[in-house]
């Protein structure tokens, strides 16, 4: 992992306030460091680039993550709203705008690192962060592992590790422009990441 200048500088949030959204925290992890990758690419990738009064014209991600022991990048995304539970109208409105902060994050970081788009795909995760109890609708393949599970059989063999699933739509970037993509809800994400995380620390 290229741990440039930037990158230190900008490595200084809690996980918790790049968790923000709608006015509601999505996790209360203060220990947990990263970049708050709006700021960064605002005003660390602005100034490098020496653009002065223009807009801002890239979508970006919330945070993302050094993950130094295991020489990984994380990209993470908190969506504390609801999604559309029409499909039709999620693919034309919500996902877009999720594609649009992908490809806006990944060229910044890429710019940022110095790095190849291909080797940035080999080390590189994206997590999305969302809110099940304002999406009841949503029934994840997360949530039918859980299922499978609770049946107990499925063809007569035990199943003890369910597949995580990715909801979204964003199974085609797995591969594409990251190596691992999880869909995780707040509870999910303190299981599967927060704790995990801090053990560490």
């Amino acid at each position: 992992m290229m741990m440039n200048d930037m990158l230190k500088k900008y490595n200084n949030s809690s996980l918790k306030d790049t968790s923000k959204d709608n006015e509601e925290y999505m996790t209360n992890s203060e220990k947990i460091k990263v970049i708050n990758f709006d700021n960064l690419s605002k005003k660390g990738y602005s100034k490098m680039l020496r653009l002065k009064g223009q807009s801002f014209p890239f979508k970006t991600n919330d945070a993302l993550y050094l993950d130094v022991e295991n020489n990984k990048f994380i990209f993470i995304e908190f969506k504390n709203g609801s999604f559309s539970a029409n499909e039709k109208n999620f693919k034309e409105k919500e996902l877009p705008q999720l594609e649009l902060k992908i490809i806006g994050s990944m060229y910044i970081l890429q710019e940022i690192t110095g790095k190849s788009f291909k080797e940035l795909r080999e080390i590189t995760d994206y997590i999305l962060v969302y809110n099940k109890e304002k999406n009841p609708h949503i029934f994840s393949a997360v949530d039918m592992g859980n299922y499978i599970v609770n049946l107990g059989t499925l063809n007569n063999k035990k199943i003890t590790n369910p597949k995580e699933g990715i909801s979204f739509g964003l199974e085609k970037f797995k591969g594409y422009c990251f190596q691992n993509v999880n869909t995780y809800s707040k509870e999910e994400f303190e299981e599967k990441f927060v704790k995990k995380i801090e053990k560490r620390m």
